[in-house]
């Protein structure tokens, strides 16, 4: 089930000084450090709000706009900003941010990057 994100909306996803939480995967919860939007034309009494879906990473400093999915197992890299939906286990960065490549590249770029780790 997607997360609809609405910070004026739902207290119980603040956390403050630390982002958006939102219910996760199983009932957990999970860490959302991004910029969230609500309202293309602020300030304005109708807000959009945000939905990301069951898997998916935003990172650090990322700014989604009002409206955006971003879907399953896509990944959205540090400080992008994203303007346009994300497509299901793609992977975005960049202003504005772009289709770079799959999830599967995604794991396996992470896979050499953590075997190297200790290498030096």
């Amino acid at each position: 089930m997607p997360h609809r994100l609405r910070r004026e909306n739902r207290p119980e996803l603040q956390d403050p000084g630390h982002g958006l939480l939102a219910a996760g995967h199983r009932g957990g919860r999970q860490r959302l450090p991004g910029v969230f939007t609500n309202d293309p034309y602020p300030p304005s009494k109708r807000l959009k709000g945000v939905t990301v879906e069951d898997g998916a990473i935003i990172c650090a400093g990322a700014t989604l706009l009002s409206g955006v999915t971003v879907g399953r197992r896509a990944v959205v890299g540090m400080g992008s900003v994203v303007t346009h939906d994300v497509a299901p286990g793609t992977v975005v960065y960049g202003g504005p941010a772009s289709p770079r490549y799959d999830y599967a590249e995604y794991l396996e770029r992470r896979r050499r990057w953590e075997i190297s780790e200790g290498s030096g």
